[in-house]
């Protein structure tokens, strides 16, 4: 099916290098389950420096708060929300106290022209992918009828507490 101009003017905006960037520099961020603060922190920065309207959403406990980014529509449609998690099984800590590991998560194989890592598969890519499509209609200047609402969030991967197994 053949785009619009504004379709083509969206995609257009698109910066495939930005994307991948986005998603390797998301997926080397260590934040598994119940340490999501430092990417909680990192899109919320990137949000910000984008110009969406942002916000901390500090439900689960200190420390943990979810993120919400909103490109506002003109009020009058419905509402696009996007969602993905923050937590990744990558650097999770075995033993109560164990230290986080640091270091790259993601890589890219340029021959390929894939990205590699199990943060950016499960759920960073996605996220990168919704956070730079949001980007490039904002930067369009085409006024969408509703809002794009992106909720970045805590715990998808954790186990959730469960009979005499209670966590923070």
């Amino acid at each position: 099916m053949p785009l619009n101009t504004e379709q083509q003017k969206v995609v257009s905006l698109i910066n495939e290098k930005e994307l991948v960037d986005l998603a390797v520099t998301m997926s080397s961020i260590t934040a598994p389950s119940g340490y999501e603060q430092p990417m909680a922190d990192y899109v919320l920065q990137w949000l910000k420096s984008n110009g969406f309207d942002d916000s901390f959403q500090q439900l689960v406990s200190d420390g943990r708060s979810n993120t919400i980014g909103v490109l506002r529509g003109a009020g009058a449609g419905r509402k696009l929300i996007f969602n993905s998690h923050m937590d990744s099984e990558q650097g999770m800590p075995t033993r109560v106290g164990e230290e986080l590991p640091q270091g790259p998560r993601a890589w890219v194989d340029e021959k390929k022209r894939r990205i590699f890592g199990q943060a950016v598969q499960n759920d960073r890519g996605p996220m990168a992918a919704f956070m730079i499509a949001t980007k490039a209609i904002q930067n369009s200047g085409i006024k969408l009828a509703g809002d794009i609402v992106m909720t970045m969030v805590v715990g998808e991967i954790g186990m959730g507490p469960v009979d005499e197994f209670r966590g923070a």
